[in-house]
């Protein structure tokens, strides 16, 4: 997978090969979907895991990056608090999609 084209690959399985798009929180959220409970608990295990390594840690505060560990209903509910906060922002700037 590792340089290859991942454009039909599931945003899941990208983002533990390390595809650093792939990490995206909407799009893991629209892959959790569509993904098995058994293998969504499978990867939350192993991505914790990666997690808990120091110069993982110390390489994603390089990038600016937050880690963010937790269970797949904590990462639910991290969407669902995202997306309250972000549509009140855009609800009083009156922000308009084309």
């Amino acid at each position: 997978m590792h340089g290859g084209d991942i454009s039909n690959t599931s945003p899941l399985v990208a983002a533990a090969a390390g595809v650093p798009q792939a990490a995206d929180p909407l799009r893991l959220a629209r892959a959790m979907v569509v993904t098995t409970p058994e293998i969504i608990n499978k990867l939350n295990k192993e991505i914790n895991a990666g997690l808990a390594d120091p110069k993982l840690k110390a390489r994603l505060a390089e990038l600016g990056g937050t880690v963010l560990p937790g269970s797949p209903a904590d990462f639910g509910k991290l969407i669902a608090e995202d997306t309250e906060k972000w549509a009140k922002v855009v609800k009083f700037a009156g922000i308009k999609a084309d």
